[in-house]
């Protein structure tokens, strides 16, 4: 499924970075900037904007205003529009407000224009700024989330999934939010790193999944509606170990388990929030940057399977029943021979 990777680039002593994906509120350009490292920024706030306003508008989150795009597909898509590829019909979306957004960066911009030519221009200068940052850059860091995507049925277009930045209501414009498979996250993996390839052939790549704060009291709540996210984290999580021992240009960072492992909540995240406090963004940024993981950083086994639902019990059980039934029927001589299923399912209890 994949293919050995090329020879790796020289380090360098203070690497370049461009940071992409999906980093929610976690504000990690600040902290690695405070770390030291030289994090490129190639779309920067006007001259006088305040950081709460530059922010809003997407600026010094990212090396680029491409909004959080934490999904291989949506990155695909952007990394060829950026390359040369049309753009697709109904990219500019029209919001509840009559105004015009881009719809590859919906949380960008979140005011709308009036005029599809203005949008047409930043799009544009978006694509000249996501190629620079690229190209200059020695380590690309992409945080990728759980969320899916959104894809447009018609055309086959794929949209960051961004929960919160009007995600919501482009689903129910007509864009279907999707999961994608371990295939098509591998086949997309594998054309992102092609892509990346081609713009610039030395860059370094280093993979997260994107940390949340964990819910002291998850485990007591109905998961259901959270396990398409978690099966995507879980896939993600998978891959990354594969994609990182097959090709030489390709690391992972732990973060998701420096926040899921046994001390996951001490000092990372401000009180009620998915905001790093200092100490917690001091610890991810020294990850990001190479440092190896302090002990506490239990580097785990991928995400277990979902547990059963109450669906799946019963319907173990009347398989189960079924096959004793079967059994009792063929006699004494039969009914002692247990399938394999049955094994699997008796320890699995």
């Amino acid at each position: 499924m994949i293919k050995a990777g090329e020879p790796v680039m020289q380090a360098v002593a203070r690497p370049r970075i461009a940071l992409f994906g999906a980093v929610g509120g976690l504000s990690l350009a600040e902290h690695l900037r405070a770390a030291g490292a030289d994090v490129l920024d190639h779309e920067p706030a006007p001259q006088g904007a305040s950081d709460a306003l530059a922010r809003r508008h997407g600026y010094r989150r990212l090396s680029a205003r491409t909004g959080d795009v934490g999904c291989l597909s949506a990155l695909v898509e952007v990394l060829r529009l950026a390359r040369g590829g049309s753009l697709p019909a109904d990219w500019i979306r029209t919001g509840a407000d009559g105004r015009l957004r881009d719809g590859f960066r919906i949380g960008v911009d979140p005011d709308g224009f009036e005029d599809a030519d203005e949008i047409l221009f930043l799009r544009h200068a978006h694509h000249a700024a996501l190629l620079s940052v690229l190209r200059d850059a020695d380590v690309l860091i992409l945080i990728l989330s759980g969320e899916g995507c959104l894809v447009d049925p018609k055309h086959g277009t794929h949209y960051a999934y961004a929960a919160g930045s009007g995600a919501e209501p482009r689903a129910k414009a007509g864009l279907a939010h999707v999961f994608p498979d371990l295939m098509r996250l591998n086949d997309d993996f594998l054309a992102l790193r092609g892509l990346v390839a081609d713009i610039n052939p030395g860059l370094m790549l280093r993979l997260a999944l994107l940390p949340m704060p964990v819910d002291p009291g998850a485990a007591a709540k109905d998961l259901s509606g959270h396990l398409p996210v978690l099966r995507q984290l879980s896939d993600l999580r998978v891959l990354m170990a594969h994609w990182s021992a097959a090709f030489a240009d390709v690391s992972y960072v732990p973060i998701w388990e420096l926040c899921t492992g046994p001390l996951e909540q001490t000092g990372l995240f401000k009180s009620g929030s998915g905001e790093l406090a200092p100490e917690g963004g001091a610890r991810v940024a020294s990850l990001c940057l190479g440092s190896p993981p302090r002990e506490d950083v239990v580097i785990a086994a991928p995400m277990p399977a979902a547990p059963d639902g109450p669906k799946d019990i019963a319907q173990k059980k009347a398989r189960r029943a079924e096959r004793r039934a079967k059994r009792a029927a063929k006699g004494a001589a039969s009914a002692s021979v247990i399938c394999e299923e049955e094994l699997l399912e008796a320890f699995s209890k």
